[in-house]
């Protein structure tokens, strides 16, 4: 039997969101195309895959089976389709550089001004990513380069440079208690309400709670 990696494709989606709107928002289909597309998958494996009545949806005893492997097989097609285009970026001289708006600072221009300086015959290409591709777009080849910013909980086979320092700085209202201190401890913000990002990787809520 021949598999259809797009329709794996679209279980995972469904699966990860726990929603067929959601999922198909994320895919850019619409949810009664995702709905057939799921059916379909489950017709051509003979078994029912998820849970359609479950909120959120979630994958049957035989989706579960069928996602372990799955999921797998898709990363690998994702690595040999990375392969080949880290080969067409080699014979074109195109380098990917992905960044966050987070990580960018008054270097970014100095640091790619340098680059064509050295390298006038390569075209560069910035990427952005979100905060939690970070590390997994440069090992995965999405990137061949990237302007970070740490903590992030895996840098396994990555080579990091600093490129810059920065303080932790904290904005009050002028009639806050604490405005007129000439520092301010992260203890002292305990009892204030924090606004992180739900997408930043999970070491950052550490980072802020104890300054690691």
């Amino acid at each position: 039997m021949t598999l259809n990696l797009h329709l794996v494709r679209y279980l995972i989606a469904l699966v990860d969101e726990g929603h067929f709107g959601r999922a198909a928002e994320r895919l850019y289909i619409s949810t009664p195309s995702l709905s057939q597309q799921i059916r379909k998958l489950e017709r051509s494996l003979g078994a029912e895959l998820v849970d359609r009545t479950a909120r959120p949806v979630r994958p049957t005893p035989a989706g579960e089976r069928f996602l372990a492997e799955a999921r797998e097989s898709v990363s690998a097609a994702d690595r040999a389709v990375a392969a080949v285009d880290s080969y067409r970026r080699e014979l074109s001289h195109t380098l990917r550089i992905g960044f966050m708006t987070a990580s960018t600072g008054s270097r970014t221009h100095e640091i790619l001004d340098e680059l064509r300086r050295r390298v006038p015959d390569v075209t560069v290409q910035m990427v952005e990513l979100p905060w939690s591709h970070q590390t997994s777009a440069v090992r995965e080849g999405q990137v061949d380069a990237a302007l970070v910013r740490p903590p992030f909980a895996d840098s396994s086979g990555l080579r990091l440079d600093v490129i810059r320092h920065e303080g932790r700085v904290v904005a009050l209202p002028k009639t806050h208690a604490l405005a007129d201190h000439s520092v301010v401890h992260l203890a002292d913000l305990d009892d204030e309400i924090h606004v992180t990002n739900d997408d930043a990787d999970p070491v950052w809520g550490l980072f802020l709670i104890d300054g690691a």
